[in-house]
């Protein structure tokens, strides 16, 4: 995520794309090629959306008695121990503020961002560790030393695919959303090429080995068209996520990330 400055700073380095050649640019999702970073204040486009994913609660539902799919299940005292957290800082006090019914959760007023660290300072005793990589959240849930944990949707496939009993909830309070992209650099000296690459990763085809293998959503409308329902389902993913974007919370720029940071620093520290 990025703020409003740096937002402006990668435009001075960025070309503003011409979407007249972009061969998939009217089959892709309007709310992801219109996101708050995507366009400059005159409708410029500057950044293309590719693949987007989920952040939510991967969770053994054999061990993990779940009465209700809620990001409160992150705090749930039964399992103390057993639950782990992303060290990313944005990503952990964001979902404290989506607990307590912040505004924006993503840029929380003092008071909010106060009672977004009592939640994860509560917390903290129930949490095995802070996970910083896909892979030892991964393990720790097929061995069973964690019953629920945040991740995102690779891991789903991962574990699956190790035949690991695991599930993605869609919490009621809503799963957050995330887009990555292509972006043109001022100056680019193969132009063509660039284009070529955007037009490649857009298509359908793209997309379809994207969901299929790495479980991620793709920003082309026509790629789920050809992906099996029983895929989609098993993956988290929607046969049409327009209003699945509706639904759920898209992360949004942090316009104070040191704030947050040092927030979720004290929190780890006990202080």
């Amino acid at each position: 995520m990025q703020s409003r400055p740096e937002a402006l700073a990668r435009r001075r380095c960025a070309e503003p794309i011409d979407t007249g050649r972009l061969a998939n640019f009217g089959d892709l999702f309007p709310s992801l090629t219109k996101l708050p970073y995507a366009q400059g204040d005159k409708g410029e486009q500057f950044f293309i959306p590719v693949d987007w994913g989920n952040t939510s609660i991967l969770y053994r539902p054999d061990l993990f008695d779940v009465k209700e799919e809620s990001w409160t299940m992150l705090w749930d005292e039964r399992y103390s121990g057993q639950i782990s957290m992303s060290a990313d800082a944005t990503e952990a006090v964001s979902i404290a503020g989506i607990v307590l019914g912040a505004k924006d959760p993503f840029n929380m007023t003092d008071d909010e961002l106060a009672k977004a660290k009592e939640l994860l300072v509560k917390q903290k005793p129930l949490v095995r560790f802070y996970w910083d990589s896909n892979s030892a959240v991964e393990q720790a849930l097929a061995s069973g030393e964690l019953v629920a944990s945040t991740g995102w949707n690779s891991s789903v496939v991962t574990l699956t695919g190790q035949g690991v009993n695991i599930k993605f909830a869609n919490p009621k309070e809503g799963i957050m959303s995330y887009c990555c992209g292509l972006v043109l650099t001022k100056d680019a000296p193969h132009i063509d090429k660039a284009y070529d690459l955007i037009n490649a990763m857009t298509a359908p085809e793209a997309g379809k080995w994207l969901i299929e293998v790495q479980g991620y959503g793709h920003s082309n409308t026509k790629t789920f068209e050809l992906v099996e329902d029983k895929i989609l389902a098993e993956r988290g993913l929607p046969k049409d996520p327009t209003e699945f974007f509706a639904k759920g919370i898209f992360q949004q720029p942090i316009l104070d990330t040191e704030r947050v940071q040092k927030v979720f620093e004290e929190v780890k520290a006990g202080a």
